[in-house]
């Protein structure tokens, strides 16, 4: 694309408009690119402008260069200021060969394009060039109530990826270097030099360690991938400032811009900054250390220069800047010096990039950092969730899962190829290493390992906070709290997804393990409407055999992976949010996909604690009553105060956690006898209402037993006992008769054990 000659009129047309503007031509370069040639008004201070010059070298009138690029207007225009302009700023460029303002805090190209005219784009670049040269007029492009601003480092051939509060941590009152073990990755032929062609990127955790020469001496390394990349071990040296003769630190307070290019350049820098001693003497080990040793492919190594300021950097509580740089050592066969050109080796000013800490991810997240969880089960659900907690800066303590990635997995899974037929939570645990989590792996049966001591602390270690059922297992849910003492403090979560992902669910239990895992979705079964019913029991919509080869399948539910992401992000946001904020009650996230619109709603339920009883003649065994049920028994109550009332009671029994969960009633038939001192239960119509209720919860809740009031607090009547008798011959499930009195609840049964 050429820029047209109407192009530039037009951008100049722009700029004349701006008060700031006293001149301007177009003219040719001669290379045939338009160019701009500006002169800006700079709002000196009057004693500045008496004198035709800032204090910092600024004049009253700029002269400006802008050059419209081939490709204008999809990308910036170009803004030079004259080349004998002083170059001790912040926010100038580095690397050019004159001096260029950064004038925007974002990527210039993308600061022009967001404005749908041209000429917009350039108006308000002019304008903040403006602004520029004001403040760099009397020295205030940065202050101190802001903060020393970082020198500009955007070398496109070099990178140091590290923790900056780590190099600024090693820096003590007197000098001194340490050195950090590091990988590399070089880009280019081994013939090609940095700044010519090559590139090279330096990877450290800051762990130290020595140069020595003997044994435990560092390996460096370098193996060839292919399009001439090679990676391999290396170091990084960081090396900080000496004191002054009188003891006091040397403190540089002198922008500098970075235009270091080589080994002696470098070391002349280092002199300034007080790391010159300290830098020779990182370089006399690094020989020492490779004395009598080769290796045929060059080495990057980094360097970083922590330099102290007169205040605090910006967004940061330290005055060290850190100034990294890349080198490389070439230790042939037959190497006199381990730099090959000596002081000519080239030295690339490097950028900085932070390492991938959970510190970095939850400040990109906008994320608090909350408590630390344990995921059991790493199937698709499992595995997008802890990758969407660790990647918004939170601790995944422990990844569960015994079986191993097969090709259909990858439909859905987080992990890819790479990791076909390894167990899931280890390759998983590999990703989120990266990533700066290191969970603890468990690759046995979760059921079995939650009931030993060993095993259970390595499902759930001392200090975790929040356990994640991703497994969709009944099973799992009851070890959850058949097999772990009532005093753990983790609490516990369980997600899944139904109806081939048109629906999902995010149980969080409350305080004190209650209302549990089971109440919650015995309460959702009591209390779902007919959408959610379809969603939750509809069988064409469930699992089923997939083929997965010839002659086998797996149980699995299909859906794609764009549906199974979007509501497992939302999962990962309602986690989030309940685990940072705990309540004492329960809740029940549940959400419906629309079909027809793809709209996804999700709906919370708060649930309180249920009312724990224990069930005379039936050791062990308690009853869990939902308190929407007890209210409406109450209710029911206060509308027959004088005489004994009663009704049917529906939920779950449970003979692996001995519990039998209520959490609905059937009022009591038309037929019913209410008086002072008996409640007698009527039949006209009820089995119909048993069978109905069972049918609309899916099937999941069934006829438990009978409910009365007593007008004293009493416990359980010839009576009751009688009819709790003849209760228990009738039915199959474990029974059960609550009798509510104006104090309390009392549950019983005449089967001992709760069991024929």
């Amino acid at each position: 694309m050429t820029v047209k000659k109407g192009m530039a009129e037009d951008a100049l047309a722009a700029i004349q408009t701006h008060p700031r503007f006293i001149a301007g031509l177009i003219k040719v370069s001669k290379t045939g690119a338009f160019e701009l040639h500006l002169d800006v008004e700079v709002r000196l201070p009057l004693h500045m402008a008496d004198d035709g010059i800032s204090t910092s070298g600024v004049l009253p009138i700029e002269s400006v260069l802008v050059t419209l690029p081939d490709d204008y207007p999809w990308s910036s225009p170009h803004f030079q200021l004259r080349p004998d302009f002083p170059r001790n700023f912040p926010h100038l460029m580095p690397f050019a060969s004159e001096p260029v303002p950064c004038l925007v805090e974002e990527d210039q190209d993308e600061f022009f394009l967001s404005f749908g005219l041209a000429e917009t784009g350039v108006y308000r670049l002019f304008d903040q060039l403006g602004e520029w040269f004001d403040k760099a007029a009397i020295s205030k492009l940065m202050n101190e109530t802001q903060g020393w601003e970082p020198i500009q480092r955007r070398h496109k051939g070099a990178w140091v990826c590290c923790d900056a509060e780590k190099a600024r941590a090693v820096a003590r009152k007197q000098g001194g270097f340490c050195t950090w073990e590091s990988t590399f990755r070089r880009a280019g032929e081994p013939t090609e030099k940095l700044l010519g062609g090559a590139t090279a990127t330096i990877f450290t955790d800051a762990v130290r360690i020595p140069l020595a020469t003997g044994k435990n001496r560092h390996k460096f390394t370098s193996k060839a991938s292919d399009r001439a990349v090679f990676r391999g071990a290396t170091i990084t040296g960081v090396i900080w400032p000496d004191k002054r003769p009188d003891g006091s630190l040397i403190v540089s307070d002198e922008y500098t811009p970075e235009s270091i290019t080589s080994l002696s350049e470098l070391r002349e820098h280092a002199e300034k900054l007080g790391c010159g001693r300290s830098l020779a003497a990182f370089f006399d080990n690094l020989r020492r250390r490779w004395q009598g040793k080769y290796i045929e492919a060059p080495i990057p190594i980094g360097i970083i220069l922590c330099v102290r300021r007169p205040f605090n950097l910006i967004g940061t509580k330290s005055p060290i800047e850190i100034l990294p740089y890349i080198t490389e050592i070439n230790a042939h066969e037959h190497w006199n010096d381990l730099f090959e050109l000596g002081d000519d080796e080239p030295v690339v000013p490097a950028t900085h990039l932070s390492r991938v800490t959970p510190a970095l991810l939850r400040s990109l997240s906008d994320a608090d950092q909350t408590d630390n969880l344990s995921v059991l089960g790493c199937g698709s659900v499992g595995s997008k969730i802890a990758m969407h907690w660790v990647r918004s800066g939170q601790t995944a303590t422990v990844l569960a899962d015994n079986r191993k990635l097969m090709p259909h997995n990858l439909a859905r899974h987080q992990l890819g190829t790479d990791n076909l037929f390894e167990n899931k939570a280890q390759a998983l645990a590999d990703k989120l290493q990266g990533l700066g989590s290191k969970p603890v792996v468990a690759k046995g049966n979760i059921i079995t390992d939650l009931a030993k001591t060993q095993t259970r602390a390595v499902l759930i270690p001392r200090g975790t906070k929040a356990v994640l059922n991703a497994t969709a297992s009944l099973a799992v849910r009851d070890a959850l709290y058949g097999q772990i003492p009532k005093t753990e403090i983790a609490r516990f979560y369980e997600t899944a997804l139904l109806a081939e992902g048109h629906a999902g669910y995010l149980l969080a239990e409350g305080k004190h393990h209650n209302p549990s895992h089971g109440d919650l979705m015995a309460e959702l079964c009591a209390t779902m409407d007919t959408e959610q019913n379809k969603l939750m029991f509809d069988q064409d919509s469930q699992l089923g055999i997939v083929a997965t080869g010839q002659g086998c399948g797996s149980l699995t539910m299909k859906m794609n992976d764009a549906r199974l992401s979007a509501m497992s992000a939302m999962i990962s946001e309602h986690l989030a949010s309940e685990i940072s904020n705990p309540l004492d009650s329960g809740a029940i996230w549940f959400a419906k996909h629309s079909i027809e619109n793809l709209d996804t709603k999700w709906s919370r339920t708060s649930v309180a604690s249920f009312d724990v009883v224990p069930i005379i003649n039936m050791p062990d065994w308690s009853a869990r009553i939902s308190p929407r049920v007890i209210e409406n028994m109450k209710a029911d109550a206060a509308r027959y105060p004088n005489v004994e009332t009663g009704g049917v009671i529906l939920g779950i029994a449970n003979s692996r956690l001995k519990s039998i969960t209520i959490v609905d009633l059937i009022d009591a038939p038309q037929d019913s006898k209410r008086t002072k001192y008996t409640f007698e239960l009527g039949v006209q119509g009820l089995q119909s209402s048993i069978e109905r209720r069972h049918r609309e919860s899916g099937e999941a809740l069934y006829d438990l037993g009978t409910w009365h009031t007593h007008l004293k607090d009493s416990g359980p009547s010839p009576t009751d006992l009688k009819t709790a008798r003849a209760l228990s011959t009738e039915r199959q499930l474990p029974t059960v008769m609550l009798i509510l009195t104006p104090k309390r609840i009392v549950a019983m049964s005449s089967i001992s054990g709760g069991t024929k």
